[in-house]
């Protein structure tokens, strides 16, 4: 059949019956009195549920409701929105297609602002879920719409229902349909139906919504279809009162929407480049700084001081982009600020994270393993709200000036910017200064300025381009008494990954989180501070001999690390890596990237477990008569993905956290997947040490350390990565072990009464240092006897040899 012979049905002669007139009159109506009646349901309905499947939420992670109707559910909506649009824009100038993919428009527009929307009152209601609320087995009180809400942890987000939305949008269909093929108006209405039921009581069984969140979310989604129908004129204005109207005579009117999209597509407003960074400076203050105006004005407002800090932080963003944003560069620029002002805006809410230097450091250095678990389907709405910004954006026409005035005009606007910082300030002068010196921690919560800003530290420490020769450290080195004499030694040096002390079993905590360590014979080391609160800090610092007493990252990234020095003094070295990397400690050494493994029991998803640190160690510590230090490099607890850093088996605490957005689960269930995780290491650690007893060709020693902790809601922070100076103690605080074979002890004359003591005093990473270098009698100038946690153990002659020279 040619193309021309194809032929499409019209509406013409259409007229709307009874049953339209009575929906299109009525219906919003009608859902708002359903929505208050169905808040009296709400609590029976939820307590049935939860009895039903056994006093707790069993159907939480069932597979059907999570994983297909849920996650399943809401990729399909999104697939079936992309498909119309790019449907739409393919065949929008086809005049055999005119008649559908017109009234397609605002069918997207419905589909997409109901979603948005619901999205939107999500987080501004921030009411909890059914499996939040203590009469179901959570954590905390029920809190009705309109009550005043208490600070807690966590983000509830539960109000209206978001998933039900992504099905509800749908009911624009009957919109659709009565523009294209009024017969199946009733279809269509019914498939936005089905949909957003189906997706609405899944959820109820799952404990995440009470009915009243459906019904609400249904009313918003009809609401919206009504208003952008009524608006594009697409078959029907929505609650017409004219029971003559038919489809014909609204063709024959002129079509509104075409207009405006007409409209549209020749406005080009023309801006000087300095009103563009003043448009863009407000639109950054009052659009991307949600976290920085709820930490920084207090509730009740004083005007006084908000309006200071309004003039004071739009100087500060006007001046930033002034160097930035020029004719050339501005929609570019502009564009990228945007979004990153959003996705920083968005983890600084969900995490309770800064941007600092640290954090752009471990943005710049993460790898996409790490990147894919902060990757979720709540980054979209962030960055689809910045869709209409950055759309307006790319109309602006800037005005050409040349090059001389460009400069005058940039300085002229600078200074007045100056200004209006001046007068932003002086009203709020003392209270002003009183913030910045007792918090000046906010000063990272500024978006864009704190991303421009810390980036530039980062680049001028580390400029980007040809790596740079790590200067030598230790070229005295030497191993005194030499290995020659005695039966070789193997240390194997574990660094964990996100393992804060409070979780730790062997510290106390309420949890066995450390059975099979607590089953042998090691040294725990209850008190212990981490040089950082970020791998990308820790790392480097804790091999260092500067660490945190002399802190300083230049130095400490520009010279080599402690596995240089042993390397230096003969005793080899291997550098066995699950993460992502070593953070230049072990730069032109021996490395291994287990990550590459294929091993089908421990490698099952984007990541290893860390286990497979342990496979082919034995070939790897084959005697060559000399001294060995291999370093374990873990994914440990590594969040927010706590739920796949250990095997099935491991599962002993329910219900458990399932996903990378924290704000969806309760505090138990990231609890429960973190202490999984470290249930976990312990057991790889016990193989470890399992695995060393039997080396017959080594005495051996293990000494575990964790790299930083990690928050878990505490005061609403999750993750890590704070700055170091208001770092909370549980992204400091971390476990330490020792275990030394008796072959070892014997050699070196370790006290066990000595050790058990030693254990219970304060150290930090400082010591990691010195300790490494006095268990491998390795003599340097860089030594620190007094930084060696096991010296004053050691036999008396061992002890003397240790003297630095």
């Amino acid at each position: 059949m040619s193309a021309s012979a194809i032929t499409l049905p019209s509406p013409a002669g259409f007229r709307l019956n009874a049953l339209d007139i009575v929906l299109l009159r009525w219906s919003i109506p009608a859902l708002g009195l359903a929505w208050l009646g169905a808040q009296m349901l709400d609590m029976p309905l939820a307590r049935l549920a939860f009895e039903w499947e056994g006093g707790h939420w069993t159907l939480k992670q069932y597979a059907l409701l999570e994983g297909v109707i849920h996650r399943g559910g809401r990729l399909l909506s999104l697939l079936s929105w992309l498909s119309l649009l790019s449907a739409t824009v393919l065949f929008w100038r086809r005049d055999i297609a005119k008649a559908w993919t017109r009234p397609a428009v605002p069918l997207l527009l419905s589909v997409l602002a109901s979603t948005l929307l619901v999205a939107w009152l999500k987080s501004v209601t921030r009411m909890d879920c059914p499996w939040d609320l203590t009469l179901y087995g959570g954590e905390r009180p029920f809190v009705g719409l309109f009550a005043v809400r208490p600070e807690s942890p966590g983000h509830p987000a539960c109000f209206p229902a978001a998933h039900a939305a992504t099905g509800y949008a749908w009911v624009a269909l009957y919109f659709f349909f009565m523009a294209v093929r009024p017969q199946w108006r009733w279809a269509g209405l019914g498939i936005g139906l089905l949909a957003g039921i189906v997706f609405g009581v899944a959820q109820q069984l799952r404990g995440a919504h009470f009915l009243s969140h459906d019904i609400a979310s249904l009313t918003i989604c009809w609401a919206v279809a009504c208003t952008v129908s009524r608006r594009f004129a697409t078959a029907i204005a929505c609650g017409n009162r004219g029971r003559g109207m038919n489809a014909s005579t609204i063709a024959d009117r002129p079509s509104p929407w075409k207009e405006h999209v007409a409209a549209f597509a020749t406005w080009r407003p023309r801006l000087s480049a300095e009103m563009l960074i003043l448009v863009s400076s407000l639109y950054f203050v009052l659009f991307s700084n949600a976290v920085f105006w709820k930490a920084a004005v207090p509730i009740p407002t004083d005007w006084t001081w908000t309006l200071s800090m309004f003039l004071l932080v739009t100087a500060i963003q006007g001046i930033w982009l002034s160097m930035l944003v020029w004719q050339r560069t501005a929609r570019i620029v502009l564009t990228t600020l945007i979004l990153a002002s959003a996705l920083a805006n968005h983890y600084m809410a969900a995490y309770g994270i800064y941007i600092n230097a640290d954090m752009i450091r471990n943005v710049l250095n993460t790898d996409w393993h790490e990147a894919t678990d902060l990757v979720g389907v709540d980054v979209l709405r962030p960055i689809l709200l910045t869709l209409p910004a950055i759309v307006v954006l790319w109309r602006v026409s800037l005005r050409h000036l040349p090059w001389r005035r460009a400069l005058l005009a940039r300085l002229v606007f600078v200074l007045a910017m100056v200004l209006i910082g001046i007068v932003g300030a002086f009203p709020s002068l003392q209270p002003l200064t009183s913030f910045l010196r007792n918090q000046r921690e906010v000063r990272y919560l500024v978006t864009p300025t704190n991303m421009l800003v810390s980036l530039a530290k980062v680049v001028s420490e580390e400029p980007p381009g040809r790596t740079r020769v790590q200067l030598p450290i230790g070229e005295d080195a030497m191993q005194s008494p030499p290995a020659t004499m005695r039966k070789p030694r193997l240390l194997v040096l574990v660094v964990g990954e996100t393992a804060r002390a409070a979780h730790w079993g062997l510290n106390g905590y309420a949890r066995q989180t450390t059975p099979e360590l607590a089953r042998r014979n090691v040294l725990n080391f209850p008190h212990v501070t981490a040089c950082g609160s970020s791998t990308e800090v820790s790392l480097p610092c804790m091999f260092s001999p500067y660490g945190r007493e002399n802190y300083n990252e230049k130095a400490i990234r520009g010279h080599e690390s402690l596995m240089h020095v042993l390397q230096r003094a003969g005793i080899s070295t291997l550098w066995r890596d699950n993460q992502s990397g070593c953070k230049g400690v072990c730069t032109g050494l021996r490395t291994e990237d287990m990550q590459a493994s294929s091993d089908p029991e421990l490698c099952l998803g984007k990541r290893c477990y860390d286990g497979i640190l342990l496979e082919g160690l034995d070939e790897a510590v084959e005697p060559h008569g000399g001294d060995r230090v291999i370093v374990l490099h873990m994914l440990g607890n590594h969040g927010p993905n706590y739920f796949e850093r250990y095997p099935p088996a491991f599962r002993r605490y329910t219900p458990v956290c399932e996903t990378s957005d924290l704000g969806r689960c309760s505090r138990g269930q990231i609890i429960n997947a973190y202490d999984n995780a470290l249930l976990y290491t312990d057991h790889v650690l016990a193989g470890a040490i399992d695995r060393l007893e039997t080396l017959s060709g080594y005495d051996t020693a293990l000494l575990y350390v964790s790299d930083h902790g990690e928050s878990l809601g505490e005061k609403g922070l999750y993750l890590h990565g704070m700055p170091y100076a208001i770092a909370p103690e549980e992204q400091l605080q971390v476990p330490m072990v020792a275990w030394f074979s008796d072959g070892w002890r014997r050699s070196t004359g370790l006290d066990a009464a000595c050790l058990r003591r030693q254990s219970m005093a304060v150290y930090s990473h400082d010591n990691l240092f010195h300790t490494l270098l006095g268990l491998t009698d390795v003599k340097t100038a860089l030594y620190r006897p007094d930084d060696d946690v096991f010296l004053t153990c050691r036999a008396g002659d061992s002890a003397a040899s240790r003297d630095a020279p």
